[in-house]
């Protein structure tokens, strides 16, 4: 990377290889768990990117690391790339995951009250479910793989718990469905 760098300032014309070496290296640093190095990989890629590929970039990192960032972090990040411009049904999908992680993630932050942690997961699981409504419009769900994806998430399936919201959408979601798509 020190050598990429070195010729990012002599000829930035090279920056899309630096940015795809780096986005490569958090993905393997990810996968081995060591979440802090691929987080600062990313924030280096987007940092040195450029037009289009920046919000690529950007929601990317998201996708990746927004579940198990810290639950504030990970919400401020959600609403900076909502206020962005318009995300697509993945990116939908993506916000709601992460504000679902957060509704169930804030439940530990012993930072807070009980009645702030309670009003918190309350106002991310509210989020989510936006975001999940968003999401059913769009049709991110006429994949029967992407209902399982939703059904198989630990986020969402905590939230059913609780929230009658998401009791309902997941009620109405399943009763949408052909036969084929239930099982």
């Amino acid at each position: 990377m020190r050598l990429g760098e070195l010729l990012l300032k002599q000829q930035p014309q090279y920056g899309d290889g630096l940015v795809k070496a780096y986005r490569s290296r958090a993905l393997l640093r990810f996968s081995l768990k060591k979440i802090n190095d691929a987080l600062q990989d990313y924030d280096r890629a987007v940092e040195i990117t450029t037009g289009p590929l920046r919000r690529e970039i950007r929601w990317d990192r998201f996708r990746l690391l927004g579940p198990v960032m810290p639950h504030d972090h990970a919400v401020a990040e959600a609403h900076d790339l909502e206020a962005s411009g318009e995300p697509d049904a993945a990116g939908l999908y993506a916000l709601a995951v992460v504000h679902a992680a957060s509704a169930v993630s804030v439940a530990s932050d012993k930072r807070l009250t009980e009645a702030q942690r309670n009003h918190l997961a309350r106002e991310y699981a509210d989020d989510a479910l936006r975001c999940l409504v968003r999401t059913r419009k769009a049709g991110y769900f006429d994949e029967p793989v992407k209902l399982t994806e939703f059904q198989n998430d630990p986020g969402f399936r905590y939230l059913s718990f609780f929230h009658a919201g998401f009791q309902q959408f997941r009620t109405e979601l399943l009763a949408s469905l052909g036969p084929a798509q239930k099982k």
